[in-house]
């Protein structure tokens, strides 16, 4: 498949204008929206709370991942800046993990997917409003950091927020 025509512009604005502050916040959140983190979560809730919602949580999540590698193959999207050679200077990320993200495709965006299921099941399953709030802001700045880092196209975070928020829909309907 061609690559798709997204938006470069946007992304060479972002990275001409990052800050060591903003750099680092978005680290952190895209940390947040890593895999061991979510394993985390699911083992806490297990431990001390509800083992039939960590279960049913480790589902969604190997369901959403699963998903997110079969669509990444098929549609076969570039990173940004792979196909014009500037990506170990244009990601915010360390050169390990660069050179591990530049072998794989960009689209939908996997951290913005997962967050989006993982955050939105829960939302829709705890009724505390701090936990609802923390739950919208998480998917919201996972899926920021993405493309301010350079590894995702603003497009692939909008695609994974919406499949993640219909996996979220489909796993609480059934």
């Amino acid at each position: 498949m061609a690559p798709l025509p997204f938006n470069m512009a946007l992304m060479e604005f972002l990275a001409s204008h990052r800050t060591p502050f903003l750099t680092s916040f978005f680290l952190a959140a895209t940390f947040i929206g890593e895999s061991g983190v979510y394993t985390l979560i699911i083992l806490a809730i297990y431990v001390a709370w509800n083992k039939q919602l960590a279960i049913r949580l480790a589902v969604l999540v190997l369901a959403t991942s699963s998903l997110n590698g079969l669509l990444k193959l098929i549609i076969r999207n570039p990173r940004p800046f792979i196909r014009e050679g500037t990506w170990r200077s244009k990601w915010a990320i360390s050169p390990k993990k660069a050179a591990a993200l530049a072998t794989e495709y960009s689209t939908p965006s996997g951290h913005a997917m997962a967050a989006s299921a993982f955050y939105s099941y829960l939302y829709a399953l705890i009724g505390n409003r701090y936990f609802r709030i923390f739950a919208v802001v998480a998917i919201l700045l996972i899926g920021i950091s993405r493309p301010y880092l350079g590894v995702h196209y603003l497009e692939d975070v909008l695609l994974g927020w919406a499949i993640g928020l219909l996996a979220a829909l489909l796993f609480i309907r059934y």
